[in-house]
């Protein structure tokens, strides 16, 4: 082994801990925009969606509009956690 292997080490940690750390700030940076966008066009969506009949574009709009925020809200829960755990 030579001197330069711990070195090699540390950079490939470094790396991989600002991949992670660039790959959590982006999906934080993603919820915040879609909080914000839930709130700027709820009154849209109570309108044209909650406050009519059900149907398919409708079903399909609430699955996907908040699919997203919970798919994303859990992923960064499952990394919180796994960060938590780790260190």
């Amino acid at each position: 082994m030579s001197d330069s292997d711990p070195d090699i080490t540390q950079d490939l940690d470094s790396d991989w801990f600002l991949t992670v750390l660039w790959g959590f700030s982006s999906l934080i940076a993603s919820l915040a925009l879609i909080v914000y966008e839930h709130i700027i066009t709820m009154d849209l969506e109570v309108e044209h969606i909650w406050k009519r009949r059900i149907n398919t574009a409708a079903t399909l709009f609430v699955l996907l509009r908040y699919g997203i925020l919970i798919s994303i809200s859990l992923e960064i829960l499952f990394m919180t956690a796994l960060w938590s755990h780790s260190g």
